[in-house]
This record gives structure tokens, C-alpha cells and sequence, in this order.
């Protein structure tokens, strides 16, 4: 699933940031180490509450932010069936 690994990446990115080591951010957080490396290499879903945790340990905090989706041209849309 690309969104699990996107953030397993990024979780890897803010340890790294933070020059923690798997085993370090996992005490930080009250996890395993292998939980963190599960979680980073996208091989498990993390809950909200475990990205917060993840992130407080490396000094963060995290903001979710909606967007809406872009709106398909019902004209390109028609133009895509016809060809």
C-alpha cells in the first residue's frame, strides 16, 4: 500500500533527523524496536496516536490538512471516452 510506505518513509526521515536509532525512538516511544522497523519499512498501519508518539519523540508534532480533490472537466472526461 504506497500511503503505509510514504509514511513509514517519513517516520524514517524524522528518526534520522532527530539521530535517533530504531531501538532509541522505540524507548521514546514505549514501542519495540521492531515495531519501528516494521513501521518504516510500511509493513504495518500505525494508528494516529503512534505517529503523534513518533513524532514527540523526535521533537515534532503532527498536522494533518485536508484538501479537496480536483474536479474532472466533464468536456475532458467525454473527450477521453470518445477517443
Amino acid at each position: 500500500m504506497k500511503s503505509v510506505d510514504s509514511i513509514g518513509l517519513l517516520v524514517q526521515q524524522v528518526r534520522q533527523h532527530a539521530h535517533l536509532t530504531q531501538r532509541e525512538l522505540a524507548e521514546r516511544v514505549g514501542t519495540s524496536q521492531s515495531a519501528i522497523a516494521k513501521l518504516e519499512q510500511g509493513e504495518s498501519n500505525p494508528t494516529i496516536d503512534t505517529l503523534e508518539r513518533c513524532a514527540a519523540a523526535a521533537g515534532l508534532a503532527v498536522k494533518f490538512t485536508l484538501v479537496p480533490l480536483p474536479v474532472a472537466d466533464p468536456v475532458i472526461e467525454q473527450y477521453k471516452g470518445d477517443v
